[in-house]
């Protein structure tokens, strides 16, 4: 019968090896930023531009923005992250990450919106605001 200590090891490493792919993985928000800011030369502030759930200033953002009060039910899911792109080559970098990560991207502009599609969120999804990018968007 093997001793306490031979099986115990082995086990020891498999789970230290676990954690450590566990703390290797980004997540959904990290890696979005990330593919945002790679292949530029632009620094994009996180604070100024990145927006997470657990940051207070993502449910400010989300209320003053709104132009459909009935839509603010605390209910509704909140997006994992709200962009602010700087300029028009953020909101194209923020697309094309948005479609190679496979998280639904939703633009929230102020224009018409007469379904509220853009105050409805997927569990993994992103808002974009292009508000701050040129106007020719």
């Amino acid at each position: 019968m093997p001793s306490s200590s031979s099986v115990i090891l082995p086990l020891f490493c498999a789970l230290l090896l676990l954690s450590a792919s566990w703390a290797a993985s980004d997540s959904i928000e990290e890696e979005f930023y990330h593919c945002v800011c790679s292949n530029t030369n632009i620094s994009i502030p996180i604070s100024e531009a990145f927006f997470i759930q657990n940051n207070s200033a993502l449910t400010s953002i989300l209320e003053s923005t709104a132009e459909n009060l009935r839509c603010l039910v605390q209910s509704r899911h909140k997006p994992e992250l709200i962009f602010k792109p700087l300029d028009e080559f953020q909101v194209q970098k923020a697309v094309i990450c948005a479609r190679k990560l496979g998280i639904q991207l939703r633009v929230r502009s102020g224009g018409h919106d007469y379904e509220g599609l853009s105050y409805k969120y997927m569990p993994e999804g992103a808002t974009i605001k292009p508000q701050n990018a040129c106007t020719s968007i």
